[in-house]
């Protein structure tokens, strides 16, 4: 053990003391305490054979320790300075005015830890203490420095990320620009698609509407701007087909017409020769086509009987005999 023995007193009077080992320490250390000068604070340190006693003095209260010779001066001084500010912080005041031996039963424990610390314990010396730190202090910057340099490569990998990002975000770009550019082709091709399918559409209607007038014929009269001035154009009208009219009725008496059969040969053939302005002509007279020729038609089909002939033409041959025409479309039914 370094540190072999250590008490504190005020003045001479011993107010704590421990000894590690069975010495004189004791006696010699209360021979050094009377011969310290003064009361000023002072660090001093006297040797005796193998052995050095360190004593200081603050503020009315000495500290002495005895160290072996090869424990030099840096540990014992920092140990006295431990137990002054510890015996200090505990007692006060009251460490001046205390009897001998007072704090001895409390105090003597803190001696013997501080003892041994400072003894055995690296850590105790200051300088050691230091170097430790400043060892510890070391390590630290160097793990610092690893993680900023781990870190550095961190950001250099995002900015090569960051860049590589870019040139996505540009081809992300010139794609969008693409699709857009076809999404709006597509879009003017089916605009016009539909523009050309309602055209046909009007076309269609138009030339429903217009009927019989030719569609280019209808359009070109529909877009004439209108002016007030300019007479209006007729539009032909369809005259529909003229339909044979139904058999009229004969309005005079069908007995007296049996005299225009004698128009009719045998079989209903025409006789050649026969007078025309006879009988049946002048029964002709003041009658309409259509009713003449209802007449004829009602003579024939009730004077002919058992004769295969065509009602039709007999009463057409009769009435161009009379110089009478038949109606177009006209039957004798």
């Amino acid at each position: 053990m370094t540190i072999l023995y250590s008490l504190v007193a005020r003045g001479t009077v011993v107010l704590a003391e421990f000894s590690a080992t069975q010495t004189n320490a004791g006696a010699i250390a209360r021979q050094i305490l009377e011969k310290i000068p003064g009361v000023n604070d002072s660090h001093v340190s006297y040797s005796q054979d193998r052995y050095v006693f360190h004593v200081t003095r603050t503020d009315g209260i000495t500290v002495l320790c005895v160290a072996d010779d090869t424990a030099g001066r840096r540990i014992p001084f920092a140990f006295l300075e431990e137990i002054h500010g510890r015996f200090v912080k505990a007692y006060g005041r009251a460490c001046h005015t205390a009897l001998a031996y007072a704090m001895n039963e409390e105090f003597s424990r803190v001696l013997s830890q501080q003892m041994e610390y400072y003894s055995n314990d690296p850590n105790a010396d200051r300088i050691n203490r230091i170097r430790g730190e400043m060892s510890q202090v070391r390590n630290v910057m160097i793990e610092n420095i690893d993680k900023v340099l781990e870190r550095g490569d961190r950001l250099e990998m995002l900015v090569d990320k960051t860049e590589h990002m870019q040139g996505n975000t540009i081809r992300f770009r010139k794609q969008a620009r693409r699709f857009r550019s076809s999404v709006w082709c597509r879009n003017v091709k089916l605009m016009v698609i539909l523009i050309l399918l309602l055209l046909v559409i009007i076309y269609v209607v138009l030339a429903f509407v217009c009927h019989g007038v030719t569609l280019p014929s209808c359009i070109s009269t529909a877009s004439i701007p209108f002016n007030p001035n300019t007479p209006t154009p007729k539009i032909p009208r369809r005259i529909p087909p003229k339909m044979p009219p139904p058999n009229p009725f004969c309005p005079r008496d069908t007995v007296k017409f049996g005299a225009c059969l004698d128009l009719l040969g045998d079989k209903g053939s025409l006789v050649v020769g026969v007078p025309l302005g006879g009988k049946c002509c002048p029964l002709l007279q003041g009658l309409t086509d259509a009713e003449a020729a209802a007449c004829l038609c009602t003579t024939v089909k009730e004077s002919v009987l058992g004769i295969t002939i065509e009602w039709s033409v007999a009463v057409s041959l009769m009435a161009s005999g009379c110089k009478q025409e038949i109606p177009d479309g006209f039957k004798c039914i």
